[in-house]
């Protein structure tokens, strides 16, 4: 297998592909593609917390979403998948003036005492109707591997990247990966 890039070409016994929201724009030369993938551009607000020490990572309880001060005294708080739906060659990393005052309100009826705004992110954020990952080889290029992330991957980097090696070096995996599918979770053609 072969791979162009500008800098030149490499040969592979296998390749995998983990470009998350640039898959399928890579994926095209092999005209095939994951027809489900929604590029987000999501966004999250740090906060300036009055008492920082209250937001501790020690004082969170565990199954919430939302983030505890690391390393510097904020909140992190954002809003799950907000349906600012994109191209991911056009990403702005401007943020909605919106979402912040949404999110301000939110806080201000959890979170009393979250603080002032400090400043709002963005990032693209890629997924598929069910939320699942894409992992395994394609049907019909069986030495490329897709590895899609579903916009929370980085979370998981060490199992997912353990599976993918085994499928590259073994050809197989020890984990179940099967509600991972590389058919589209709307029944579509298999890649």
């Amino acid at each position: 297998m072969a791979i162009h890039i500008s800098k030149g070409s490499y040969r592979a016994k296998k390749v995998t592909l983990a470009a998350d929201t640039w898959t399928n724009k890579l994926l095209g030369p092999l005209k095939s593609e994951i027809p489900v993938v929604t590029t987000m551009q999501e966004q999250v607000t740090y906060f300036k917390p009055s008492d920082p020490e209250r937001y501790d990572p020690k004082s969170f309880p565990t199954g919430y979403y939302g983030f505890p001060t690391y390393g510097e005294p904020t909140i992190k708080a954002g809003r799950g998948v907000q349906r600012n739906v994109m191209h991911p060659d056009h990403h702005t990393f401007v943020p909605s003036q919106e979402q912040p005052k949404k999110l301000t309100r939110f806080m201000d009826s959890i979170i009393p005492g979250h603080g002032p705004e400090l400043r709002t992110v963005t990032c693209q954020y890629t997924i598929t109707p069910d939320r699942q990952f894409i992992i395994g080889p394609l049907a019909k290029y069986p030495d490329v591997i897709l590895a899609l992330g579903n916009g929370h991957a980085f979370k998981f980097v060490p199992a997912i990247g353990r599976v993918v090696a085994e499928l590259a070096i073994d050809g197989k995996t020890t984990d179940d990966i099967s509600k991972f599918p590389m058919s589209s979770p709307t029944g579509s053609r298999k890649l």
